[in-house]
């Protein structure tokens, strides 16, 4: 679902590894985020299971959001500057975002009794904290990764090999010449 929601269908345009890259995200948060867990001596119980569904809304919001803002830049510009954009524009949100949760479940770890609801909310703390880790670095990186593939107009998960004939590459000269015409 995560993968048609911000790609497109065609092979060229479409999105799936980045997709499959967001689920790895994922994944790796909640490896890394239930090792610091263990590693600070928390034992975790069977409800530290439901930390999954959280994260998952979380990191499908976050990847949303970096896309669109990626998806609104112009597309003259160099990937660089319209990664550095928006992750600029896109980063204040998932940290607003990521700092709320992170304080709500650390605030709610601070209250005592019920020893697995503690565990709970300090596993899941950890977790989204590593979450907003991976999600402005790894994630970012692979969707930097993605948009070259695009650009070069090469099929989204065989992209090893030359791009088909007539695939759409990159932005036209013509629009290029055009928008550095107009001042910003």
């Amino acid at each position: 679902y995560l993968a048609v929601s911000i790609g497109g269908r065609p092979c060229v345009r479409s999105r799936l590894g980045l997709g499959v890259s967001a689920v790895a995200t994922v994944a790796l948060a909640i490896v890394a985020g239930f090792g610091a867990t263990c590693a600070v001596g928390v034992t975790l119980s069977d409800l530290a299971l439901m930390i999954c569904f959280v994260v998952i809304g979380i990191a499908v919001d976050d990847v949303f959001i970096i896309v669109s803002y990626l998806d609104d830049q112009p597309a003259w510009l160099p990937l660089e500057d319209r990664m550095a954009r928006a992750l600029g524009a896109a980063g204040s949100a998932i940290l607003v975002t990521s700092a709320t949760n992170l304080a709500a479940f650390l605030a709610s770890a601070a209250v005592p009794g019920l020893p697995a609801v503690r565990a709970f909310c300090v596993a899941a703390g950890l977790v989204i904290f590593v979450l907003f880790g991976l999600t402005t670095t790894f994630f970012a990186a692979t969707l930097a990764l993605d948009e070259r593939r695009r650009g070069q107009g090469r099929l989204d998960c065989l992209c090893c090999l030359p791009p088909p004939r007539g695939a759409p590459r990159g932005s036209p000269p013509a629009a290029k010449q055009a928008a550095l015409a107009v001042p910003p």
